[in-house]
């Protein structure tokens, strides 16, 4: 079931105490984004760990990423593959205009509601905004 692009999700539950070591781990390179987390809405609080892979997990991956959190032992994970998404896109999507005395800093989604005696600043985050922000930093930093 290869998918061309987008990515891959493992999940499973997990302790506070499994996610605290998960979420002080070094990254390494051969291994996957992993994500930590509090299951919001839920009382007393649930935890998760979640692992994003590029491609399909084979089974080693599966049975390494099983090993992380031994409270779950016997469950099987979630496997979830995720279309790709324009990721910058929809996190500003929910970014409101800031209106700070005369100036007003909104992004593309607003730039309809720029007051007449406003002062706008239309303010994109990411690449798109600043191409050199991609650059390396100089060896100096």
């Amino acid at each position: 079931m290869g998918q061309d692009s987008g990515s891959w999700k493992l999940s499973l539950p997990c302790t506070q105490a499994e996610a605290e070591i998960i979420g002080a781990m070094d990254p390494a390179d051969d291994l996957p984004v992993l994500l930590a987390r509090e299951i919001e809405g839920t009382r007393p609080p649930a935890w998760a760990v979640e692992a994003y892979l590029e491609q399909e997990p084979a089974a080693d991956q599966v049975a390494a990423f099983r090993r992380l959190v031994p409270s779950a032992s016997g469950k099987a994970p979630e496997v979830e593959w995720l279309a790709p998404a324009d990721w910058l896109t929809i996190s500003q999507a929910g970014l409101q205009p800031v209106k700070a005395g005369r100036f007003f800093v909104h992004t593309e989604a607003h730039a309809d509601a720029v007051p007449q005696d406003a002062i706008a600043f239309r303010i994109e985050a990411g690449p798109r905004s600043a191409p050199d922000s991609m650059k390396p930093p100089p060896a100096a930093c």
